[in-house]
């Protein structure tokens, strides 16, 4: 009897109204999550929200804004009418110089970064030659190199270089590792299948490696940002999301540094989702 039902079910299935109504359920199941994910997401904004404007309340200290006056300066900050001496630039600049910094050197960063830990991780030997002198570098922090940066490249590209450093190496790392990781039957069975050495490189390891190479692009863009920051509060004169805050908190004017801080998490935010849209679309 049971197994009766079951093959009734199944043919049922099987019919137009059948397959119409399995699919309306599984449109409803994942729009279901969807929204469950968005609903989560704005009672942990909410929350956050909360929390800072009570714990504001409860300082009362002119450095802990309450939130309202936090995106007060933030919307005042876009309009150039209100823009001062000791800050001519309204936000949008200041969005825009830093935004430059990050893509010039990310990209600089990535196509050194990608063909170095492609190779190191398919040789042996380039991996024996080169770990030593990149894994001495790599535990100074990029800003250390702040001043020799500035003494040596013009006006933009020192803190362009202390981007680079600092993107350099968590994507460097990633894709070597993924290289390594790569599955070794896959390699083999392209080598049976008559796949010469640059074959399996290119037909193989790399599009194996993709993945982990956008994870390190991804890491790599969040320390970006982090460098910029004390980059541009030394290093330069011209604007930037780091000179704004560093700027109006040397002022005291706190709000205005709250409002520099949230816009750089909001477009450091936006930066990573459009990573993450870019990842998926390449692994199609």
């Amino acid at each position: 009897m049971r197994a009766q039902g079951l093959g009734r079910v199944e043919m049922a299935s099987q019919t137009p109204s059948g397959r119409a109504a399995a699919m309306a359920r599984t449109l409803f199941r994942r729009t279901r999550r969807s929204w469950d994910k968005v609903l989560l997401a704005v009672l942990g904004l909410l929350a956050f929200l909360i929390v800072w404007q009570v714990t504001s309340d409860l300082a009362d200290e002119p450095a802990l804004p309450t939130p309202s006056k936090v995106f007060e300066a933030l919307f005042d900050s876009f309009d150039e009418s209100k823009t001062t001496l000791l800050d001519p630039w309204p936000m949008q600049q200041h969005v825009g110089q830093s935004l430059w910094r990050i893509l010039y050197g990310a990209a600089v960063a990535i196509v050194c970064a990608v063909p170095v830990g492609l190779v190191m991780g398919f040789s042996r030997r380039t991996e024996a030659f080169l770990i030593g002198p990149l894994e001495l570098i790599r535990p100074i922090p990029p800003i250390a190199w702040l001043s020799f940066a500035i003494a040596i490249f013009a006006t933009g590209a020192d803190v362009a270089f202390i981007i680079f450093l600092g993107i350099f190496f968590p994507v460097f790392i990633n894709t070597m590792d993924g290289v390594k990781k790569v599955d070794r039957m896959l390699v083999e069975a392209a080598q049976t299948l008559g796949a010469r050495r640059h074959q399996v490189f290119y037909k193989v390891i790399l599009p194996a490696t993709l993945p982990q190479t956008m994870t390190g692009v991804r890491v790599g863009v969040g320390v970006g940002w982090m460098t910029i920051v004390a980059a541009e509060m030394i290093g330069v004169k011209d604007g930037g999301l780091g000179w704004y805050i560093w700027t109006h908190g040397q002022l005291s004017q706190y709000d205005q540094m709250f409002a520099g801080m949230l816009m750089l998490g909001i477009v450091s935010l936006v930066i990573s989702r459009c990573l993450i849209a870019l990842e998926r679309w390449l692994q199609r």
